[in-house]
């Protein structure tokens, strides 16, 4: 028979709540992580941004002053990435190990997806309506395929989904070190990977196979972003450079450096892939323009910068709370 000490260690399970506080109303606690613009709802006024209190809110910008419009809670550590699956729906990715899908519409969640045994560090998800799927990348090397209708990996059978089981999903091999950047192409099709392995590594995400890989980099990559069509890419570092890739000739095809003083954590690009926007430790905002490869200062934040998401006013999210 079970001793009582070992009953109550096998029930132990983790539990987060939130305390209200009035000072925090229309504002993250700690850092925010990660910005995301939903492009469908009030021409582009909302926002959803993720942070290290564990929460992901929605901000409501169509008056012009930001409204805190909806507070999502359920992860019990940061929140490190964001990304938007369709107009009703949002996924998460937190350092409690799992990725949760968010009904944004009523502001419940629908799924969590279990897996990782790390912190997941980023999602990426095709912009095309015909990919389904979701990848996400964290600590320990692991990289998983989601299918987000599904909520199951893709890459594994058999694989668990919402309540813990006694199989687990198991990530794509190939990564050789922790992943903290991921982007895929917009058919879903074209995924790259970086992190502190240093060398970007490029899959296939219909064969789940490693396709090839970048070298260049000389510290840990923290961004990327992958075009629409998937034979380029734009890579930000520690080691305050930024690169563009031919992924198809799987070479650095042009190297900025100088525009900033410490890592470089943000970046983002135009839709016509011809200027860079990017930011980190130094609090400065840069755009780089490909063609001529001069870089201009737009502006200097308050602290130091940990995401960037493009759109008609450049918003950024900082290291002490604010948007």
């Amino acid at each position: 028979m079970s001793s009582a000490a070992e009953l109550v260690k096998r029930q132990r399970r983790a539990t987060t709540f939130t305390l209200a506080h009035p000072e925090h109303a229309d504002k993250h606690v700690g850092g925010v992580n990660a910005v995301e613009v939903d492009g469908e709802a009030c021409d582009g006024y909302t926002v959803f941004t993720g942070g290290r209190d564990g929460t992901v809110r929605s901000w409501d910008l169509s008056s012009g002053v930001p409204r805190c419009a909806r507070t999502f809670e359920g992860h019990a550590s940061w929140v490190n990435d964001v990304k938007r699956i369709d107009s009703a729906h949002l996924a998460s990715a937190s350092s409690d190990k799992s990725v949760r899908l968010w009904d944004t519409s009523r502001g419940t969640l629908r799924a969590t997806l279990y897996g990782h045994t790390d912190y997941v560090m980023a999602l990426a998800r095709g912009a095309d309506d015909s990919a389904h799927a979701l990848a996400s990348g964290g600590l320990n090397k692991e990289l998983f395929l989601w299918d987000i209708e599904r909520g199951i990996a893709t890459n594994v059978s058999p694989s668990s989904m919402t309540i813990y089981a006694n199989t687990y999903a198991t990530p794509l091999s190939g990564s050789k070190d922790s992943i903290y950047a991921l982007d895929v192409s917009a058919d879903g099709n074209v995924l790259v990977s970086g992190g502190t392995e240093l060398a970007l590594r490029v899959w296939d995400a219909r064969t789940r196979t490693k396709e090839g890989k970048l070298k260049g980099h000389t510290d840990t990559v923290r961004a990327i972003v992958v075009d629409a069509s998937g034979r380029k890419c734009v890579t930000a570092s520690s080691d305050r450079t930024i690169r563009v890739w031919d992924i198809g000739q799987q070479r650095c095809v042009q190297t900025f450096a100088g525009m900033h003083s410490g890592s470089i954590w943000a970046l983002d690009v135009d839709r016509e892939f011809s200027r860079v926007y990017s930011s980190g430790v130094d609090r400065r905002i840069c755009v780089t323009n490909l063609a001529n490869r001069r870089s201009t200062l737009l502006c200097m934040e308050s602290a130091a910068v940990l995401n960037i998401k493009l759109d008609d006013t450049h918003r950024s999210a900082t290291s002490d709370g604010d948007i």
